[in-house]
């Protein structure tokens, strides 16, 4: 839910940047900017240290919310 202090900052914002990596706190962020509907980019940066499963949940975290990082 945006408060109204959120919807003040995001005034001053065209478009919304996430880093996602794949745990329970970007999912939130990432989240929270869908409700925003703002242009959204999502970014992840492969340290080549995600577990092999890792990136099936980031493929089904853009499946499930149409999201395309």
């Amino acid at each position: 839910m945006l408060t109204d202090r959120d919807k003040e900052v995001l005034a001053h914002f065209s478009t919304l940047i996430v880093s996602f990596s794949a745990g329970k706190d970007s999912l939130s962020c990432l989240l929270w900017a869908l409700e925003t509907n703002k242009p959204l980019r999502v970014i992840m940066t492969d340290t080549g240290n995600e577990p092999p499963d890792g990136w099936d949940y980031i493929k089904y975290v853009e499946r499930t919310l149409g999201v395309k990082g």
